[in-house]
């Protein structure tokens, strides 16, 4: 009887340590699946209230354009964005010229953009410079860090003009290190189309950019 006492002893001992066991295994793998996981949605910084911060931070209607994303939709210029790119937003060319462009923003737009006495219902600005008209506004986008489109009335920080929404450019910031980055394209009637930019190295703390 004692020894088959000891015997039952031991291997209830076993079972309970073989569940342990298994218990801390599954914990270890839940622990690992955890690790390797992806941490989340990757941050946007956006500068839609004049002041760099985190888009899911904005309390604004904002599209950011990134500079992958331009070239995957084919976007050179505004020219080239189509209906239904972006939410809201329409651009066309206004009398067939590929320079003035017509931004309409949730139906809020000009009628003859080219006016020189009437401001812009949605202004395009580049690096926070404004461009007063709608002559230039099909400029091409040599090295864009993204787009940002700022669905409905913005008058607090950008102008009592901007009624309909604002497009901002944010230019890439150079590396401060020697780099070349090079594109061509070629299209139908002889379309031709070339990029070239040039980082150079940092001197005296101060970069710069050729484009």
């Amino acid at each position: 009887m004692i020894q088959s006492t000891a015997r039952g002893s031991l291997t209830l001992a076993a079972v309970i340590a073989s569940v342990l066991g298994s218990a801390q295994v599954r914990a270890d793998e839940d622990q690992a699946g955890k690790s390797a996981a992806p941490a989340g949605i990757e941050e946007v910084i956006v500068t839609a209230q004049r002041k760099e911060e985190s888009l899911q931070d904005v309390a604004l209607s904002v599209s950011a354009v990134s500079a992958d994303s331009l070239v995957t939709r084919g976007i050179n210029n505004l020219s080239d964005v189509r209906p239904g790119m972006i939410p809201g937003v329409i651009v066309t060319q206004f009398s067939g010229g590929q320079s003035v462009l017509a931004i309409n923003i949730r139906g809020v737009a000009m009628s003859d953009p080219t006016q020189g006495t009437v401001e812009m219902t949605v202004p395009v600005y580049i690096d926070g410079v404004f461009l007063g008209r709608g002559q230039g506004a099909g400029l091409d986008l040599i090295e864009p860090e993204r787009v940002e489109i700022l669905r409905g009335p913005q008058g607090q920080l950008f102008g009592r003009n901007a009624e309909g929404g604002v497009v901002q450019f944010v230019s890439r910031k150079p590396s401060g290190e020697w780099g070349v980055r090079a594109s061509a394209s070629l299209g139908n009637y002889n379309e031709q189309y070339y990029r070239l930019s040039v980082d150079l190295p940092e001197v005296g703390g101060f970069s710069s950019q050729l484009s």
